[in-house]
């Protein structure tokens, strides 16, 4: 979707991708503004985290739903998995310490 040349992703955002290539679950919301991180939180449950970095990830084309949102379902909320693009992404994104910055 974006180029590589005019790909700048944030340190948070590059970690994000990550944790979600590695198998953490991220929930977005139907209308694409809010996001949460699904964190164990006992044998049977999950505690919800804020995950800001995922709304602009979907905008830039690196995350997906994995079973797109129906009309009228905006405030429901639905998983994302990482697109072809944000696997491309993941695999050549450095963070600062990284690129020694």
């Amino acid at each position: 979707m974006i180029s590589k040349s005019t790909l700048s992703l944030t340190d948070s955002q590059i970690y994000t991708l990550r944790r979600l290539n590695s198998g953490t679950r991220y929930l977005l919301r139907g209308d694409a503004k809010k996001a949460d991180e699904q964190r164990p939180d006992g044998p049977r449950s999950h505690r919800a985290v804020n995950a800001p970095s995922i709304p602009v990830l979907y905008r830039l084309g690196l995350v997906e739903f994995v079973t797109p949102p129906k009309a009228g379902q905006t405030t429901s909320w639905h998983r994302v998995m990482i697109s072809l693009d944000g696997l491309k992404a993941v695999k050549a994104a450095k963070t600062k310490a990284e690129r020694g910055l």
